[in-house]
């Protein structure tokens, strides 16, 4: 077809539609109107992509949870919460943002002393990586370290417990009575409760929040809770510590002691990536919502953000 002139008073109605709904190919240099990004795309030969003189750079917070550690097990400290990277970035549209989400750290059930895993940690291009929470003390085994660390166990010094990573989280409790909680966010862990976490103020959600140590039967002082999704603890023989909550990075509740053989403890909850803005939809990857005026991704595996 031959060029045609536009006169200065004109205007052209493009193509429109969503993200979803553009085609899956089309002629290199096909322009559309993407109504869920208001932005003017083009078709670069092998995706759409939105011409950034229509819309500028703007910035996106992000927080990075990383994996809750799991509980120990037999009078057993909780799980430290994953580590959490609160922060901005600036992105230019038409570029995108890699995303990895930290799986939580598994139990260790039956006896031995086994160590309980260390949280995935969660990570995204440009960002400090969020490291996994860090495993509670079971028996006589070492502390673990982590974004927050694990509790101490019972069966072990008091101040025996792993540490947290700065900025990120903190130390675990320290044990009397009652094994030490899981550190998180923003608190040591206590002896018994878990350490408190992060809200996040676009969703509203708590995360990264430590599990509460396990007791020994009628021998202890009882059992810690957990908070901000982390799992609680529990008490006496043959009994399982709670699993740290999905998708909150929250630490697991350490098993109970007294013999029995199969004081078991609680998996740490698994990680999550929350970006969000002010306004209406610009970018497109992970599920999408709004609150309190923002424009919310949540990633809970890992993705893209597409800005």
């Amino acid at each position: 077809m031959a060029n045609q002139t536009i006169l200065n008073s004109d205007g052209v109605t493009l193509p429109s539609g969503t993200t979803t709904s553009a085609p899956s190919t089309a002629t290199a240099g096909t322009l559309r109107w993407n109504g869920t990004n208001t932005d003017i795309e083009v078709w670069q030969g092998s995706s759409w992509v939105a011409l950034p003189s229509l819309s500028g750079p703007y910035a996106v917070a992000y927080a990075l949870i990383a994996g809750g550690g799991g509980g120990g097990m037999d009078f057993g400290g909780g799980g430290g919460g994953g580590g959490a990277v609160v922060s901005s970035v600036t992105v230019t549209p038409g570029s995108t943002l890699t995303i990895t989400v930290g799986g939580g750290g598994s139990g260790a059930p039956g006896t031995g002393g086994s160590n309980a895993g260390a949280g995935g940690n969660t990570s995204m291009t440009g960002a400090t990586t969020a490291i996994g929470g860090g495993a509670g003390r079971p028996g006589p085994a070492p502390p673990i370290n982590g974004g927050s660390g694990g509790g101490a166990s019972g069966n072990t010094t008091s101040s025996a417990y792993g540490s947290g990573t700065p900025g990120q989280g903190n130390h675990g409790g320290s044990s009397s009575g009652v094994a030490g909680g899981g550190g998180g966010y923003s608190a040591v862990g206590g002896t018994g409760n878990g350490g408190a976490g992060y809200t996040n103020p676009a969703t509203g959600g708590q995360y990264a929040g430590g599990g509460g140590g396990g007791g020994y039967g009628p021998y202890s002082t009882g059992y810690g809770s957990g908070v901000y999704g982390g799992g609680s603890g529990t008490d006496g023989a043959n009994s399982s510590g709670s699993y740290g909550a999905a998708y909150t990075g929250g630490g697991g509740g350490g098993g109970g002691g007294g013999g029995g053989g199969n004081n078991s403890n609680g998996y740490g909850g698994s990680g999550v990536a929350i970006l969000w803005y002010s306004g209406t939809q610009k970018g497109s990857g992970g599920t999408i919502s709004s609150n309190n005026g923002y424009t919310i991704h949540t990633f809970t595996s890992s993705g893209t953000y597409y800005a």
